[in-house]
Order: C-alpha cells, then sequence, then structure tokens
C-alpha cells in the first residue's frame, strides 16, 4: 500500500482438477463446482520466491523487479491465461521518468538565537522531489506559532533523473457466457516495493512479503483456481500484477488509462494490496464495499466461507483512496480493496493488535520479510476468499452498480 502519492515518477507446484487437496488447503464454497482448493504450498512457494533478499525488494524499474515481473508471467503461462499485454505477451510496458536524491546532498537547518541545529536526512524530514533535477537552496524566516520562537530555516537538496522502464503483468481467463464473456472482473495486486536502501546500515533491503507479495502470492493461487475449475466464468476474468504503486499508484493508473480490453467492459475490480496473513482470519475487509452492490457480493460470498465482512476500522486513514483500485473507480468502476479483517478463529490470537503492531513496526520497514510468522492454511482460505468473491461477480447476470447518490458513483460514473 501506498503512503502518499509519491513526486518522482510520472506517466510452484500446481494441483490439476480431481487431485486431492495437499493438507492444509481450504475448499471453494458449493456454488463453484468443482473448483479446485487453494493450495497453502503454492501460496508458500511464490511468497518465497516473490519477498526473497535476491529480489532486492522488487522496486520498480529495477532489474528484481524485472525479474519478479518474469516470474509472475510465467505462472500465468503455466495456467493457460490468456496474454493482455503488448504484442501478444503478458507485459504491458510503459515508460517513467525517475528522479533521486543525490547521496548526503539534502540539508536542512534551523537557526536560531541559542544556534543551528542540523537535522537528519533519515530521521527528522523526507524532501519530496518533484520530477526535475535542477538543485534547491532556499533560505525562509520561519515561526512556530503558539510558542513566540522565530528562526530561520535553509533547506537545500540536489537531485538526479532518468527515463526508465517498467511493465505491469496482464493475463485473461476468458468466460464462457456467449454475451457475458465480452465483460470484465479484474483482480489487481501491486508487485512492486520499496527497493534497497543504501544508506540504511545492516539490513537495507525492503523485501515488502505483506506489502504486498502477500497480495501477489494471493493473486497468482486466485488465478490458478479459475484456470482449472471444470466450470468457467460467465464473465471473463484478468488478473493483474501492477508495478508503480508504491511511486505514486502509476502502473495501475496507466493501465486503467490504457487497459488492453475495452474500459467500459470492465464492471469491477477486486484489489489485492497487504492482506495480513499472519493469523487465522475470520473476518473480511473490503474497504469500499458500502459505496456499491459488490457489498452483496462479497457478503454472500464470505458467507457461503462462514465468513464475516466488516466495515472499515480505520476510516480516517483514507485507505479506499490509497492504492490501485483507485484508478479503477476515478474510470467509474465499482472496485473493493480487501484484507484479512479484525477477529481470529484462535482464541489466543489478538487480530487488531497484530494489525497495529504490524503497521507500526513493520509497514515499509526491512522487517517485512519472510521471518514473520505467516500462517499459510489461512492464506489458502483468504484466496478462496478472492475466488469466490470474483466468481460471484462474474455469474451474476447484472453487472455491479453504484449505490444511488454516492459520492464516488456521482463523480466518476460514465
Amino acid at each position: 500500500m501506498t503512503t502518499v502519492c509519491r513526486p518522482g515518477f510520472s506517466g510452484a507446484a500446481r494441483q490439476g482438477p480431481g487431485r486431492l487437496a495437499r493438507p492444509g488447503s481450504f475448499a471453494a464454497a458449493p456454488h463453484a463446482p468443482q473448483a479446485p482448493q487453494a493450495d497453502k504450498e503454492a501460496i508458500r512457494a511464490h511468497l518465497a520466491f516473490l519477498a526473497d533478499d535476491l529480489l532486492e525488494g522488487r522496486a520498480t524499474g529495477t532489474r528484481g523487479f524485472d525479474i519478479a515481473a518474469n516470474y509472475v508471467a510465467s505462472q500465468f503461462a503455466q495456467f493457460h491465461l490468456v496474454p493482455k499485454g503488448d504484442k501478444g505477451g503478458y507485459l504491458q510496458g510503459f515508460a517513467l521518468r525517475s528522479t533521486t536524491q543525490v547521496p548526503a546532498s539534502a540539508l536542512v537547518e534551523i537557526a536560531s538565537a541559542s544556534g543551528v541545529v542540523q537535522m537528519s536526512a533519515t530521521e527528522d524530514f523526507f524532501l519530496a522531489l518533484d520530477g526535475g533535477a535542477a538543485p534547491l537552496s532556499a533560505q525562509r524566516p520561519l515561526l512556530f506559532v503558539g510558542y513566540g520562537i522565530q528562526t530561520t530555516m535553509r533547506i537545500a537538496h540536489r537531485s538526479e533523473s532518468a527515463d526508465i522502464a517498467s511493465s505491469n503483468v496482464v493475463g485473461m481467463i476468458e468466460g464462457s457466457d456467449p454475451l457475458l464473456k465480452n465483460e470484465y472482473v479484474v483482480f489487481t495486486a501491486h508487485l512492486d516495493h520499496l527497493g534497497q536502501s543504501k544508506e540504511k546500515i545492516g539490513d537495507n533491503i525492503y523485501n515488502g512479503a505483506m506489502d504486498n507479495a502477500s497480495g501477489v502470492a494471493t493473486l497468482i493461487e486466485t488465478a490458478r483456481m479459475f484456470s482449472q475449475s471444470a466450470l468457467k466464468p460467465r464473465r471473463s476474468i484478468l488478473f493483474i500484477a501492477l508495478t508503480g504503486e508504491e511511486k505514486g499508484l502509476v502502473g495501475s493508473g496507466y493501465f486503467a488509462a490504457n487497459p488492453s480490453v475495452p474500459v467500459g467492459a470492465i464492471v469491477a475490480d477486486i484489489n489485492l494490496d497487504m492482506p495480513l496473513l499472519t493469523f487465522d482470519f475470520k473476518n473480511v475487509m473490503a474497504f469500499g464495499s458500502e459505496h456499491s452492490s459488490l457489498k452483496g457480493n462479497a457478503e454472500r460470498a464470505l458467507k457461503a466461507l462462514g465468513l464475516g465482512l466488516i466495515p472499515d476500522p480505520w476510516p480516517a486513514k483514507l485507505f479506499f483512496v490509497r492504492s490501485d483500485h483507485y484508478n479503477f473507480v476515478r474510470q467509474g468502476i465499482p472496485s473493493i480493496f480487501l484484507a484479512t479483517g479484525m477477529a481470529s478463529f484462535n482464541k489466543d490470537e489478538d487480530a487488531a493488535k497484530l494489525w497495529d503492531e504490524f503497521l507500526e513496526k513493520r509497514y515499509h520497514q526491512p522487517s517485512d520479510d519472510l521471518s514473520q510468522p505467516i500462517n499459510y492454511a489461512a492464506a489458502a482460505r483468504f484466496a478462496t476468499v478472492n475466488y469466490n468473491i470474483g466468481r460471484d461477480i462474474a455469474d451474476t447476470p447484472a453487472r455491479p452498480t453504484w449505490n444511488k447518490g454516492d459520492f464516488f458513483g456521482d463523480t466518476f460514473r460514465k
């Protein structure tokens, strides 16, 4: 999940039908006949690869990200997804401008009658980059309101810019209905993370195991389940591993503006970003479900699994506008953002506390790695959740609609 829209950028083993599930697998709901069970070992394998140090944090435009993108494409090929990227392939490439700060060039000094204080660039401040390479140097008076303290602040930094390329990974399962197959349910999950910090001492790789290798692993497993279901969905389904989320949602923005299918034929986006797979969850958060009929799809699918749907526990954090689904919303497409909820089947687990600890100590830190106590049985359950919700949307004759009078629907409906 992206923290803010960051300046500086623009622009495993398979299980076939009829085979016995591995221990810890989780069955799909009865409304999806003969669908394969979610495989926790496949999810474990995807996570182990995508969050490995060798991928160096999967930063957009880096070799590590490109390796991850090719890995996802190879999985799509194994499951016989139809390529929906450029030139008959799975990759949808585009150019971005990368702006990086020249090491040790950032300076913030505060001068007062008592002396000059130089602030730390790694601990005290963050300078946003605007996409240009011109050096910055400025000095202005500063007033601490309420304290009557007058000082002077001096700011300086130098940056470097370069054009880079990156890719979304796009595959499709064609629907079975002669008419509805021309409409699309989209699953999205961002593949990129924060890369490496050369200035950081010790562990400097931001592996992004939960943010968002977990979401991509779930997306791949959901694609496998659909591909190996004996009964194909009525609508077609797109699976997209996105680039550039951590750089300001640029990959989803590019796809939403340049889709490989008609944008008006996309009926819904189900976005997977940072599902916390470390506890035995018993309910699910579907950010944005209150804005459209997708709430009904989610509730039906979850009820079949004995799970609950809970409202957004952090409305002040504005999660609904902070991840890739929002670029689909801006195209008028009803969307939800799925994550594990706030309760556990294990009475010894405090799910809300685990979420708080992750957001405080591991979110966007090198410690978001494979050393966390990942619950792979719960991960399989989460893949089944996604399969069931996607299946319900794909097979329901009427396409999803915005609620009457909803702000997002009224603002962006085409």
